[in-house]
């Protein structure tokens, strides 16, 4: 039962706020919540990188919101696949969290201290819309 639809969120991250919104929050009968993120590309089996990162970060909302976490605990993290109907899901542990905060903390602190440090890498590179002209850029 979709117990939030396009919800947005605000969390404090260091000294800083960080917003973005949430497509999808089921609420199962065991009273756990299911954070889904609709996708439009290729199915993965597997969820790695920023795109991991992305629902950890809904994930540290919804454990930390009162809106969100008076619903229940979360229970698995949802990437749903549209083009070929695949779900693929996984669940943050404390750990992975505590280091997403700090390395999303420490990304603020540069962005706001005007350090865009090129940090190229080959998945990086390989999505990038300047990779021609990037004297950066990873072979």
């Amino acid at each position: 039962i979709p117990v939030a639809l396009e919800s947005w969120f605000k969390i404090k991250v260091g000294n800083y706020l960080l917003h973005g919104r949430i497509d999808r929050v089921d609420k199962h009968p065991d009273g756990t919540l299911e954070i889904i993120d609709y996708k439009t590309g290729q199915s993965k089996e597997k969820v790695t990188g920023e795109e991991k990162d992305q629902l950890l970060i809904y994930q540290i909302a919804a454990e930390t919101l009162p809106e969100y976490n008076h619903l229940g605990s979360t229970g698995k993290l949802t990437f749903y696949y549209l083009n070929d109907l695949v779900k693929t899901s996984f669940l943050g542990e404390g750990e992975e969290l505590n280091e997403l905060k700090t390395r999303l903390g420490n990304l603020i602190t540069r962005i706001h201290g005007g350090d865009f440090t090129a940090t190229p890498s080959s998945f990086v590179c390989s999505h990038c819309d300047f990779y021609s002209i990037c004297e950066y850029r990873a072979p």
